[in-house]
């Protein structure tokens, strides 16, 4: 199985995002292709993109903004899904921290887990919040041999569902009397329990530089930014590469 690696890419992330090809190509096993395809943001991402050498193909989606182009961006993506290819979707400020990390998700897809991805642990304090304890897509790994056409990506911010019976607080894994944020990704829960998929998460760890997120062996697999991070400037190649380097120092001394 060959991997294809999806990015929502805005003007601001291009950086980030030529960043996370070189990551996920060069700690790859050298088994398999690893492709990227680049949803812009934007026809001058489109344009910044276009002698990238990595970028297997681009995806224009004009006029987006917020979480409807973050919408837009997973909805084109699962229109391309097959039934060949394992089809990961990645925000464009992750970088993975397995080496071999192709090999992990791969082994996860033959013992018959269909989606592989980051998850949240639930909150007794925070509400409104996000569903927790089932892969989101900051970073996503979907098996070919289930079919993901038909799962839904309809963000209603602002419009929050109360959580107001057992059944939707094991759905979604948040306390009854709590209210479910209906991010991107809200639907996921739903599709994963009317078509019987398996998951796996990785689920996240505190640290003070970046979101980790372990797999559940407890090995390190993926970082995000943090949305507060000091490496936060107005300089974004500077912001890039100090991320980068956070994280290679990081596998460096746990290694």
């Amino acid at each position: 199985m060959n991997i294809n690696v999806h990015v929502p890419v805005t003007i601001n992330s291009i950086e980030y995002y030529k960043q996370l090809c070189a990551n996920h190509l060069e700690w790859s096993s050298g088994k398999r292709s690893i492709t990227f395809i680049a949803y812009c943001l934007g026809n001058e991402v489109d344009k910044a993109l276009a002698e990238h050498e990595l970028t297997l193909d681009t995806v224009v989606l004009p006029g987006c903004r917020g979480p409807d182009a973050h919408a837009s961006s997973v909805r084109a993506i699962i229109a391309r899904t097959n039934k060949l290819d394992i089809t990961v979707i990645a925000d464009s400020d992750t970088f993975l921290l397995a080496r071999n990390w192709d090999d992990a998700i791969v082994d996860f897809i033959k013992n018959g887990v269909g989606v592989v991805g980051t998850a949240f642990y639930p909150s007794a304090t925070t509400d409104p919040q996000p569903y927790a304890g089932k892969p989101n897509t900051n970073w996503l790994a979907l098996s070919p041999k289930f079919s993901w056409r038909k799962l839904g990506v309809t963000p209603f911010v602002g419009h929050n569902t109360n959580v107001d019976t057992e059944s939707k607080s094991q759905l979604w894994n948040i306390p009854i009397g709590s209210q479910l944020v209906r991010n991107v990704a809200w639907q996921i829960p739903e599709y994963l329990h009317s078509n019987k998929i398996p998951f796996e998460c990785l689920f996240l760890k505190s640290n003070d530089k970046f979101e980790e997120y372990v797999l559940p062996n407890g090995t390190s697999f993926v970082a995000r930014m943090l949305a507060s991070s000091k490496y936060v400037s107005k300089d974004l190649q500077s912001t890039s590469d100090a991320f980068y380097s956070a994280c290679t120092d990081f596998v460096c001394m746990t290694t």
